[in-house]
């Protein structure tokens, strides 16, 4: 299925704007198949909108009006551009269903179902007819500019309002198309700050790791040389032991070297002395 399943009127959604004032929008949707359509509206800016209703399901050939309403604001977005959205679903639904049967699934994008989406734009313009105040015998006037305007002017003005609205459109597009290059500017001037930013930590983050990596391995060369110098001084001490070791050694035998002479003269002198008894 490639053809849309709704006709939707309008494809904008225009409030009149006014301070601390409520505003409505009314769309029509209109079911162009032979088939029961079912119909979801979604927005981007949930709490600041209200839609009456926002599902329903719409019989072969039939209608329904839905109504959207801005919630009071205080003041007008700069140059008078909403970004807000809204999302209108269709998708075809069996025979006898009900808007309390609606689920999400139903606008679900598989197995090959075809579901309708269109996005409507908000459009902001500000009152047709604004109070105007003229003396009359005295008395003030309440007339709206389009009256006065009919008065000074004469009808033929009217037939450049047309025009007029179209090119105040126009220019709201223009505008919204500039906000959003300046909006895409000021992002990738902000991204290249953030970038610069980065990498300048970065470069920060590996000089301290140089530092840390030159001090470590002066660390560890000059432990190496400490523990070089530890292994001398202990074959130093060990040759100093050994030698010490062997002249104590020498010394005890020199010592006992008398001792034992006497010892063995003694025993031969009595060896010899037995032996002259015998004989």
């Amino acid at each position: 299925m490639s053809f849309d399943l709704l006709d939707i009127i309008p494809r904008d959604v225009k409030f009149t704007f006014e301070s601390k004032k409520q505003s409505t929008c009314t769309i029509r949707l209109a079911n162009k198949s032979d088939k029961d359509v079912a119909f979801k509206v979604k927005t981007t800016n949930p709490k600041k909108y209200s839609v009456r209703p926002n599902a329903g399901v719409l019989s072969p050939k039939s209608s329904c009006d839905f109504t959207i309403t801005m919630q009071a604001q205080r003041e007008p977005p700069p140059d008078m551009i909403c970004k807000d959205k809204f999302l209108v679903q269709g998708a075809t639904v069996p025979e006898g269903t009900t808007e309390e049967d609606i689920t999400s699934e139903m606008f679900a994008k598989d197995d090959g179902k075809y579901v309708q989406e269109n996005k409507l734009r908000v459009i902001l313009v500000i009152p047709s007819e604004t109070p105007v105040q003229s003396p009359m015998n005295g008395v003030h006037s309440h007339q709206s500019r389009s009256v006065l305007a009919d008065d000074v002017f004469g009808s033929a003005k009217f037939g450049a309002l047309p025009e007029l609205a179209k090119n105040m459109e126009l220019k709201q597009e223009n505008g919204k198309e500039l906000l959003e290059a300046k909006l895409l500017e000021s992002k990738s001037r902000k991204d290249m700050e953030e970038l610069e930013s980065f990498k300048e930590a970065m470069k920060s983050k590996l000089n301290s790791l140089e530092l840390q990596l030159s001090a470590a391995e002066a660390s560890i060369a000059r432990l190496t040389e400490e523990r070089k110098e530890i292994a001398r001084e202990r074959e130093s001490l060990q040759r100093e032991l050994a030698v010490m070791t062997s002249k104590k050694v020498v010394k005890k035998v020199q010592v006992g070297f008398p001792l034992m002479y006497l010892l063995m003269v003694a025993v031969f002198s009595l060896t010899v002395g037995c032996l002259l008894r015998h004989l």
